[in-house]
């Protein structure tokens, strides 16, 4: 029976791996569970930049702490909820920018943020898609 490198028990459950040779993780899935989770505590609480995702690229010109100072602000000034839906944001916000000027225009909840994304920032696609959720797209 296979041992768990970590805690040295003998454990039934171990998760797939294809790259050992008997197909499966080394650690048991208790030990994977807990290192997966430390790290993640650990990462989340001791780096910043992790309430928002990549912000040199949206605010280049400013130090990275300037950088965190006005997404604090732009989540302030949008009172903690989504520029589109209004619903408070659940997880990071989204940092929204033109793609064209790579202006930043505000921050949105992750639903909304894709939703954009894929209507692919244009405003005809996205009045033809409200014109139809009114029901004056139906074809007759």
């Amino acid at each position: 029976m296979k041992k768990c490198c970590t805690c040295k028990a003998s454990a039934v459950e171990f998760g797939p791996n294809k790259r050992e040779a008997d197909g499966l993780q080394r650690q048991c899935r208790n030990c994977q569970r807990s290192m997966s989770l430390a790290s993640y505590h650990k990462n989340k609480t001791n780096k910043p930049h992790n309430r928002g995702h990549s912000l040199g690229r949206y605010w280049p010109e400013l130090s990275p702490l300037a950088r965190l100072d006005e997404y604090d602000r732009l989540i302030k000034s949008q009172r903690g909820q989504c520029a589109i839906c209004l619903e408070a944001f659940k997880g990071a916000p989204h940092v929204d920018h033109d793609h064209a000027t790579g202006l930043v225009r505000g921050l949105l909840c992750m639903q909304c943020n894709q939703a954009i994304g894929k209507f692919r920032d244009d405003t005809s696609i996205l009045e033809r898609a409200v014109a139809y959720l009114k029901g004056m797209g139906k074809i007759a």
